[in-house]
This record gives structure tokens, C-alpha cells and sequence, in this order.
């Protein structure tokens, strides 16, 4: 008879077996139950730099059929292609005005006013066009200036006549061939201060025969305008009074924001590319409008403040916004207009769809008809372009990172794929998107109107290995029958 010293022995065997077994079911769940883990994109954006053409290729393109036009009155400046202005790009200064640190107006509540909107009737002085270099690249250039307040606005615009690179503060922009640059530079404003060195009530008017504290006005400037003009600055002069006080609380003036109207052809700006140094929108008509987010502070670089620039629809107008740091003498910034191909630009191949799997989904309602982008036409791949840049600028991403992968009615429902990064950092961006698509107020918002609302559809995932889950099985099974047939021989 089978003892049960005898089966010792076979016993043994089917123990290591069942060891094996439950070691490899162990590999198969941990497997099935713990993704692996991806590499994570870098979740600082790359700069909206490319790699410059060498300025040794052969001789450029003649650059007559570009021009730039200013009207003297307003400084409205007016950049074209071609004799008959087929691709034209206004620019129209619309408002300066002191923020405090909070981005609340300040300087409002007296009889003289820390903002300036009456550009309509600004009269500004202009030079003729000349042959010089800018940053090492030959250009033409040409200069506008006003007085505006006890400061001036100088505005310089300069045709580039070969392509190559220039930078602003740490950033390198490209800068091609016929493309045009203008830069802002604002002097002398009178911002309200925290405390005054001459200690006295801010009511108490100065004598009318105080000097005023003015730069040299543009000598096309009318004698009699500036002189007007100088006497109703006579009130802010002194540092006593530019303390603002408004109801008892002094105001303290942080920044100085500039609203620029920037139109092509009446079509809307989109966002092309985006990066933490900077955005590139579409004008429409193949211009570009490339806007650094550096400004040049009193001789010094510095980021502007969050979010800025920023695109605005205010009274009907596309609105830029600039918004400076406070400078005790000079603030500077240069953008630049660049007139390419003006065929349409259609959107990028989208991603691997494994990687599309993993995105983080948020579906946007806009107050949009679905029949004005049907599918195939130029109009949808506007609208998509658009949307991807208005989206990556809202999160502070690049636009490598944004992709519409869905659009359909009612009114237009786009799903948005957020990619990149970790699982859990795409779940904060779509939490973030569904935040602002609620909020009037958001920058995404401000940058599309037309954005009623988001949900998010989807959350990310961690990239997963093969479905294991059939092999668990069968091992749990054969674990199950190896452990009986154990059971039954030691009982023997």
C-alpha cells in the first residue's frame, strides 16, 4: 500500500510546482494591475524659435511692394503687400492706463485722469524711411513719436530687407525677409507714487505758473496743442501731487497697460504657437503677429506679468493688451508682423493614436454653426487651429500638446486631448480647461467669446502593457488544481 513516506517525494515536486505556479500568477497580476510607467513630456514648453535661414543665401527678394503707412493724427500705422493692398494689417493704438499691483484702474477718482484714450486726435510726428541695420540685418526704418500725458510714446518700424534672427532679453525670435517690426517705447509717465518728498494735501491746487516737467514735444507736434496740452498737466507735476487718493486710500500705480487694435482683412486672430517665451497668432491672409513676453524695464529684461500679452475682443475690436512693469523713466517692446504663404495653414498630423489614448478629454460647447466649418473646407481648418492655440495659451502649454479630435453639432462640440506629461498633471490641465470654460472672465474665454462651457469626458491613463488578464486565469486555474492534487496525496 501507498504510505505516505512514499509520496513524500512527489509531494515535493508538485509543491515546487505549485510555488512556480503562484509566483508566475503573482508577475501576471502585478503586470495587469500596475501600468508602466512613461517617460513624461517636459512640461515647460519649447520656444516658438526656429532655426534661422543663414543671411548668406542668395540675394533677397525685391521688398518694394511692401509698405507702411502712418496717418499722422492717431499714429494709426497701416502694413501692406502688393499695390492693391490685398494683405493689409492696421495697428491702432486704443488706451493706456495705470493698474495697481491688483490690475485695478488707479488715478481715476481726481480731475486729472492716469489714462490716456483720445489716440483719435493725437497728433504724431514722423521721420522718412532710411536705409540702416537692426541687430547686425540690413532694414529700413522709420519713426513715429507723440506726447502723450508728461511722457511720449515712441513707436520705431523697421523693414527687414534679409532674414536671420534678433533677439529680446533672453528670447530669439525669427525675423524674415519683407517682414516688418515695430516697437513700443514709453517714457516719463506719471505714475502715482506711495509717498511724496514735499509732505502736503493732495487737494490743494499748484499755482498756474509752475513749470512743467515735459520732454521736448516733436517739432511737427502743433505749438498750440502741445501748449494746451502742458497746461492741464500743470496739476500732476510735482511728486506731491501724484499720490492718488482716492476717498482716503492712496493708490499706488504698478503697472501701465497698452491696448493695441490689430486687424487683417477682418479676420480673426489665431493662436499658431505657443510657448512660455512667447505666442505666434494668425492674422489671417498668411500674416503672423509674433509677440515676446519680455520687456525692457528701465535697461532691464523681465517677463511681463502672467498671461500677458493678451488677446481681447472689446467693443468689437481684436484687442491686444500689453501690460508693462511700473519704470521710473522708459519702458520698451518690440513685436513683429511677418507676411508669408497666404494660403491657409492646415492643422498637424495629430499624434500616435496610443498616445491619443492616455490624453486627459475635455469637450468645449461654442456658440458656433457647425454648417459654417464643414468637414474638408479651409473654415474648419481655421477653426481648429484656433481653438488649439486658444486652448495652449489658456494652460500655458504648447500647442503640441493640445488636439481636437472631435467635432460635431450643437451648437459646435469640440473634444479637446490634453497630451504630455503625467496622467495626473493631464487631469489637472482638463480640470483647469473645465474651470475656465465656466468662467466669462478666464483668459480663455477672453481669448474665444464664443466658449460657453466644458466637461471633461475622459481622464488620462498611465500607458498599460498587453491584457493579461486571460493568462491570470489559467494560471489561477491550474494553481487551484495543483493545490487539490497536493491535498489529496498527503491525505493518502
Amino acid at each position: 500500500p501507498t504510505t505516505a513516506a512514499s509520496l513524500l517525494p512527489t509531494a515535493m515536486k508538485v509543491a515546487v510546482m505549485v510555488l512556480l505556479l503562484a509566483c508566475g500568477y503573482a508577475a501576471a497580476t502585478s503586470s495587469s494591475s500596475s501600468p508602466a510607467t512613461s517617460t513624461a513630456a517636459p512640461t515647460t514648453a519649447a520656444p516658438i524659435t526656429t532655426t534661422p535661414p543663414p543671411t548668406t543665401t542668395p540675394p533677397p527678394q525685391n521688398c518694394e511692394d511692401m509698405m507702411a503707412t502712418v496717418t499722422a493724427k492717431s499714429g494709426k500705422m497701416m502694413f501692406t503687400k502688393g499695390d492693391n493692398n490685398v494683405t493689409a494689417v492696421t495697428v491702432s493704438f486704443s488706451k493706456l492706463a495705470e493698474l495697481s499691483s491688483s490690475g485695478s484702474p488707479v488715478g481715476m477718482s481726481g480731475s486729472y485722469k492716469h489714462e490716456f484714450t483720445d489716440f483719435a486726435n493725437l497728433d504724431f510726428s514722423t521721420t522718412s524711411w532710411i536705409n540702416s541695420t537692426y541687430q547686425g540685418l540690413k532694414v529700413k526704418n522709420m519713426n513715429i513719436s507723440a506726447n502723450v500725458l508728461t511722457g511720449t510714446l515712441n513707436t520705431r518700424i523697421y523693414l527687414f530687407m534679409e532674414s536671420g534672427s534678433i533677439t529680446s532679453g533672453s528670447e530669439t525670435l525669427p525675423a524674415t525677409k519683407c517682414s516688418f517690426k515695430f516697437d513700443v517705447e514709453i517714457t516719463n509717465w506719471p505714475f502715482c507714487l506711495a509717498q511724496t518728498t514735499t509732505p502736503g494735501p493732495t487737494t490743494t491746487p499748484v499755482p498756474t505758473t509752475t513749470a512743467v516737467a515735459t520732454t521736448v514735444a516733436p517739432t511737427t507736434v502743433n505749438a498750440s496743442a502741445r501748449a494746451a496740452r502742458e497746461v492741464s498737466l500743470r496739476n500732476v507735476v510735482t511728486d506731491q501731487n501724484r499720490v492718488c487718493n482716492n476717498n482716503g486710500t492712496i493708490e499706488v500705480g504698478a503697472y501701465l497697460q497698452l491696448g493695441m487694435i490689430i486687424n487683417s482683412q477682418n479676420v480673426p486672430a489665431s493662436v499658431v504657437s505657443t510657448g512660455f517665451q512667447g505666442a505666434k497668432y494668425a492674422l489671417g491672409s498668411g500674416v503672423d503677429f509674433i509677440l515676446s513676453k519680455t520687456q525692457q524695464v528701465d535697461g532691464a529684461w523681465t517677463a511681463m506679468p502672467n498671461s500677458y500679452p493678451m488677446l481681447q475682443q472689446i467693443g468689437g475690436n481684436q484687442t491686444f493688451q500689453f501690460r508693462f512693469n511700473a519704470f521710473a523713466s522708459r519702458v520698451y517692446y518690440d513685436p513683429i508682423i511677418e507676411f508669408g504663404n497666404p494660403n491657409h495653414r492646415p492643422p498637424p498630423a495629430p499624434p500616435a493614436q496610443n498616445i491619443l489614448d492616455e490624453a486627459a478629454v475635455v469637450d468645449l460647447t461654442l456658440s458656433k454653426n457647425i454648417a459654417d466649418i464643414p468637414v474638408g473646407s479651409n473654415a474648419r481648418d481655421d477653426f481648429i487651429n484656433a481653438l488649439t492655440g486658444t486652448v495652449a495659451l489658456a494652460l500655458k502649454v504648447s500647442t503640441d500638446r493640445i488636439w481636437i479630435t472631435g467635432i460635431r453639432a450643437g451648437s459646435v462640440i469640440a473634444s479637446v486631448s490634453i497630451t504630455g506629461g503625467t496622467a495626473s498633471e493631464r487631469n489637472a490641465l482638463a480640470t483647469g480647461l473645465v474651470n475656465q470654460a465656466s468662467d466669462p472672465s478666464s483668459a480663455l474665454r477672453t481669448a474665444d467669446s464664443s466658449i460657453t462651457s466644458g466637461t471633461q469626458v475622459k481622464d488620462a491613463t498611465n500607458p498599460v502593457g498587453p491584457d493579461t488578464s486571460a493568462a491570470s486565469r489559467a494560471l489561477v486555474s491550474l494553481s487551484l488544481a495543483a493545490l487539490a492534487v497536493l491535498s489529496v496525496l498527503v491525505l493518502h
